[in-house]
């Protein structure tokens, strides 16, 4: 699963988060301490819950990432990307098992920052490629930043 951090926003349309500034508009009702506008969540998501889409360069309101690696594993592909937004913390569940929140910042450089798509064979970016990313709204959870305890409801 993908982890990134978020902040809940205000949102007359019900729960949202901002990823670096992106807002995503959730489909889920969210309970617990960390679910208060301005409050901390961790946002995760499946691979296969992750699209994208040829990047629109200084379009305002997507995440960007360069493609790393592509692993193909017929009939689909698993995609590595690393964000390019360098105020977007990328979590490991490594990081959540056990409270080892230990500060690896820095330790595997851009690398700590992929995120992982699985894709169609048939929908590959390019390797290097930047492409902005598609998170489905619908198929994400919610954790407490600081316990990893789930927050949806």
């Amino acid at each position: 699963m993908n982890f990134v951090e978020a902040e809940i926003v205000e949102s007359g349309a019900g729960t949202a988060v901002s990823v670096g500034g992106t807002e995503l508009a959730l489909a889920l009702q969210v309970a617990g301490g960390g679910a208060r506008s301005g409050g901390r969540v961790l946002l995760g998501f499946r691979p296969e819950h992750l699209g994208w889409r040829r990047s629109e360069e200084g379009a305002p309101g997507n995440l960007q990432a360069r493609v790393k690696l592509i692993e193909h594993i017929e009939p689909e592909a698993y995609v590595s990307a690393s964000l390019l937004d360098p105020t977007i913390v990328v979590r490991t569940a490594d990081e959540l098992v056990g409270g080892n929140a230990e500060d690896k910042t820095g330790l595997a450089g851009e690398d700590a920052r992929l995120l992982t798509l699985r894709v169609s064979t048939d929908e590959v970016p390019d390797r290097g490629e930047v492409v902005d990313l598609v998170i489905e709204p619908d198929r994400v959870h919610l954790f407490d930043i600081a316990t990893g305890d789930g927050l949806g409801g």
